[in-house]
């Protein structure tokens, strides 16, 4: 059996590495490969100036390396973020781990006081956790990884302030069961200005357990844009992903957005697109996504998650 992010519903130090999702249900756990490694850095590279949309979405060949036979993962989703396989849970037994991206101690960052400058060890492209400009995970109701196109995978939970420590938690609205093979997820990041040419996706398996005979479907996903001056011009209802940097055929921010100094954000620098107020979104649960509106407020109570009480609905560790 495949394994699964579930989403449950009602009731070796590298230094200067980048950071990406890791979990064992993703695709492109080994690489490019189907023999285990303890360490590799398959999703931890940015993706930049990719030029074809296949290449892109998923990181291209990574959708033919899906997630090894084993049993399915339980519990709320928590997503390693880290800058390598090796210090993850998944590596070496998970002996390498700290509570950073890169597995050593950092005793400075418990207490980081934000300096202005960017923070490279780990490299979190962020001056601080405050900084961070937010990671996501999004859903396809659809089982093949081939079949996903942008309007399908929509945003359903941001966890504000990441990547900062190596556990990530999201929280996840009431969302309606997967079809019988699963559903297909996504990872997003897209840093501040410390790295504003960075981008990240990568992709994993998930399916919705516990949902709601009635839950509505989701709509399809809108291209948010920038609305950090006028809150007003974001886009309301489901998201896709935020892509920039790449090839403009397929952005959906525009390159010359990225480098108009007649556009700068408040803080002065070059607009970075995130996952964040700037382009729309909202931290937490996305409750704005299904089709006729928002879900019921009712609907919004707690869960119930392996015997313990939760005040919001909650996807399982990836």
């Amino acid at each position: 059996m495949i394994p699964l992010i579930t989403f449950f519903i009602a009731s070796a130090h590298l230094a200067h590495a980048h950071i990406g999702a890791y979990h064992r249900a993703m695709y492109c756990l080994n690489g490019l490969s189907n023999v285990t490694v303890q360490g590799i850095r398959s999703v931890s590279d940015p993706q930049q100036r990719v030029q074809t949309w296949d290449e892109f979405w998923f990181r291209g060949q990574c959708k033919e390396f899906p997630p090894p036979e084993g049993e399915r993962v339980g519990g709320y989703v928590e997503l390693e973020l880290v800058g390598n396989k090796a210090v993850s849970s998944l590596g070496f037994n998970g002996t390498k781990t700290s509570d950073w991206a890169d597995g050593a101690p950092h005793p400075e960052l418990y207490h980081w006081i934000d300096n202005g400058k960017c923070v490279t060890s780990p490299n979190m492209h962020s001056t601080s956790e405050a900084d961070a400009s937010g990671t996501v995970l999004a859903i396809a109701y659809k089982s093949d990884i081939h079949d996903v196109q942008y309007e399908d995978l929509v945003v359903v939970s941001v966890a504000p302030n990441t990547p900062w420590k190596r556990i990530a938690k999201y929280e996840i609205p009431n969302l309606p069961a997967c079809p019988e093979d699963g559903c297909v997820c996504a990872w997003g990041w897209s840093p501040n200005w410390c790295a504003q040419d960075n981008l990240y996706m990568n992709g994993f398996k998930c399916k919705v357990t516990g949902a709601k005979h009635d839950a509505l479907p989701l709509g399809k996903a809108q291209k948010a844009v920038w609305c950090e001056d006028d809150s007003s011009k974001c886009v309301p209802g489901p998201k896709g992903l935020i892509i920039h940097s790449q090839n403009d055929d397929f952005n959906t921010v525009p390159e010359a957005d990225l480098r108009d100094l007649s556009k700068l954000q408040k803080d002065g620098h070059l607009r970075s697109p995130g996952y964040n107020m700037k382009m729309g979104f909202a931290p937490g649960a996305q409750h704005d996504i299904f089709v006729g509106g928002a879900a019921p407020t009712s609907w919004r109570r707690a869960s119930r998650i392996h015997g313990h009480r939760k005040h919001k609905s909650a996807m399982t560790t990836i």
